[in-house]
């Protein structure tokens, strides 16, 4: 927006002083007086852009974030479960990886916060987020079906397929977070 500006003001300049026949002090004044005009307009814009944005990242930060903690509990939560699957209660003991029993509470901490998200702040969220937040609900509910209803898979198998589908929304929320926040990673 700045080289823009820039680049109006000084072609406008450039474009009148090399017309040396009509140069004159006032013809000047006002040109800079425009100028100064435009620079001031663009200046607010991009200022009131800013403040929307500080605004929908202040209104979404604690849903964001707890949203964040949420998927990180059950994602350790999951690989825990995984891992005791796989290698039995005894490989859990010695596995410094996963120091204590994660509290199953977290799942339904995770489907409220998602149910939460939905509903209260999708208007102001990205709608390819909300569209891949909705997805993922539907396929936990798909998956715990599949595991506790229909039994077509078994518990390790539900709990590696939940695995892997947090794993794909990470990054979404993570790369969401910081476009809303303004800040980049460096």
């Amino acid at each position: 927006m700045w080289k823009f500006t820039l680049g109006v003001i000084c072609g406008l300049l450039l474009s009148y002083l090399g017309d040396l026949k009509f140069f004159s002090e006032a013809k000047l004044t006002d040109w800079l007086l425009v100028a100064v005009g435009f620079t001031t307009v663009c200046v607010y814009f991009m200022h009131e852009k800013g403040l929307k944005r500080d605004r929908i990242w202040n209104t979404n930060k604690d849903s964001l974030m707890k949203l964040r903690k949420n998927l990180a509990d059950a994602i350790y939560a999951l690989e825990y479960l995984v891992e005791e699957y796989r290698y039995g209660e005894l490989a859990m003991d010695f596995n410094e990886d996963f120091p204590c029993y994660p509290d199953l509470k977290i799942f339904r901490q995770l489907q409220e916060q998602i149910e939460e998200i939905l509903v209260v702040n999708s208007t102001m969220l990205d709608s390819l987020f909300v569209n891949r937040l909705l997805a993922t609900k539907e396929s936990l509910k798909i998956i715990r079906n599949d595991v506790n209803v229909t039994g077509a898979l078994d518990n390790e198998e539900g709990y590696e397929s939940e695995l892997e589908l947090l794993r794909s929304v990470e990054p979404n929320l993570n790369q969401l977070i910081i476009e809303m926040s303004g800040v980049e990673r460096s």
